[in-house]
């Protein structure tokens, strides 16, 4: 896959949260400016890669990003992916990604309760197109590499690289 800068060039955005330890604003390397809400900030103490990482404590920390036509997905194939490291059990209703344009049309990814995983939700003109769930119980301080890509009608949802589900006609 071609590289430009570092950036693959198909993608649509990427951000290493790379940045000074509490820094409560950040540019992604595809240049959407970030909204932090809450708690969230950058880390130092723990990261996967580079020199930070996005903390998010648990009481309402959220990050925003811009709305864009890139996020508007069609029928087209695309991948979400990123690490993650729980640093206390998982609260019930946590999202790890959410695109809502209001109530009658949703995106979700997130935790329904412990031990079970929401990997996609989805409803169009309030009509439910996708309500999944699958067993997760992760380790606290572990990072995990979490993908969720669509390739065609099929979904597939990856824990290290794991298929952990597939979702097929969604």
């Amino acid at each position: 896959i071609p590289l430009i800068l570092g950036v693959w060039h198909w993608g649509k955005f990427l951000s290493h949260f790379n940045g000074a330890d509490a820094a409560t604003s950040y540019t992604a390397e595809t240049g959407q400016v970030l909204t932090f809400g809450g708690n969230a900030q950058l880390d130092t103490a723990q990261k996967k890669f580079g020199a930070s990482s996005c903390l998010f404590d648990g009481t309402n920390s959220t990050i925003s990003i811009p709305d864009s036509d890139n996020w508007a997905y069609g029928t087209a194939n695309f991948t979400i992916d990123y690490q993650i490291r729980f640093n206390a059990s998982i609260q019930d209703g946590t999202y790890l990604y959410e695109q809502k344009e209001d109530g009658a049309n949703v995106i979700d990814i997130g935790i329904r309760s412990a031990g079970i995983f929401k990997p996609i939700y989805v409803v169009s003109e309030n009509t439910v197109l996708a309500n999944y769930d699958a067993s997760f119980s992760p380790s606290t301080g572990v990072w995990y590499h979490l993908a969720y890509v669509r390739s065609g009608t099929n979904f597939y949802f990856f824990i290290d690289l794991k298929l952990l589900i597939l979702i097929i006609k969604f």
